[in-house]
């Protein structure tokens, strides 16, 4: 038999404590959803009142859930982010990594002028701008319109700009000399080169991105006022008047809410490590 040259790992006090932190950190995510959780399937109100942060004592129900499903409709709001959500990130990508890939690789003038006029524009609140945008929008008939909310949104791209702007950075010169040498015009060159070698970075933001567009509450309650085109968000906040006295219904409809971007983030969390990584090394 041959001798088993492994040792076993010892565990240390740093270790330990690590560890710790770890779980105190993991607890304090998942907690809020088992919160939402056992109170959401309480059979009454009272139930939620007498004991916040106990298991229902009367038994689990879904009828909350059906409520918010068939009495609320809340599958209606889905769909009108799913919308905007789709419409953004198919504008937005796109032109962030042409933006992105002209800053990092091709100097002309008032590049860097434009380019720090990108980062100072993600320093701008939406709150200053909101009144004369919605004006604007009022003239032109893009409130109540999915293309407004989409439009609004447009305003990400300085953020997703700078991000991807950093990171293509480092993609080899000579990789970009030797596509113009085989032929490959600016587009081309960002197809097969660019979107490549950059995956890691155009994904995180576009994930990034998402979860923003999802929870947009500001913005899509100022632009989407109508209920067919009312986003997640705002509708979520009706609850608080439309259920009053009634939390277990709210917190239903929250659960609901929250959980698509729950599972973009579950899927795509190898994706979210590798992107945080390769930009670390990158930078």
């Amino acid at each position: 038999m041959s001798k088993d040259l492994r040792k076993k790992k010892k565990i240390t006090l740093p270790t330990i404590l690590l560890m710790l932190l770890m779980a105190v950190i993991g607890f304090t995510f998942i907690y809020p959803f088992y919160y939402l959780f056992i109170n959401s399937i309480k059979a009454t109100s009272l139930d939620f009142y007498k004991a916040p942060f106990n298991w229902p004592e009367h038994g689990a129900t879904l009828k909350t859930y059906k409520t918010m499903i068939e009495g609320f409709k809340i599958f209606r709001y889905f769909g009108s982010t799913l919308i905007v959500l789709i419409g953004t990130i198919v504008v937005v990508t796109p032109l962030s990594i042409c933006t992105a890939f002209t800053f990092a690789k091709y100097r002309f003038r008032g590049s860097n002028f434009w380019y720090l006029m990108m980062v100072a524009a993600m320093t701008v609140p939406a709150q200053i701008t909101i009144i004369p945008v919605f004006i604007a929008f009022g003239k032109l008939g893009l409130v109540n319109n999915y293309a407004g909310m989409i439009i609004l949104n447009m305003g990400m791209i300085c953020s997703t700009v700078v991000m991807m702007t950093s990171y293509f950075r480092g993609i080899p010169n000579e990789l970009l000399d030797s596509a113009k040498l085989d032929g490959c015009g600016y587009f081309r060159t960002i197809v097969n080169i660019v979107m490549p070698i950059g995956k890691p970075a155009i994904t995180i933001q576009t994930i990034l991105n998402v979860n923003v567009i999802w929870n947009n509450l500001f913005g899509s309650r100022i632009i989407l006022q109508k209920q067919n085109v009312k986003m997640i968000m705002p509708a979520i906040a009706d609850l608080v008047g439309k259920y009053e006295g009634e939390p277990t219904y709210m917190f239903a409809g929250m659960l609901l809410a929250v959980l698509p971007t729950l599972l973009v983030y579950l899927i795509f969390q190898k994706q979210i490590v590798r992107g945080v990584l390769a930009g670390s090394v990158k930078g």
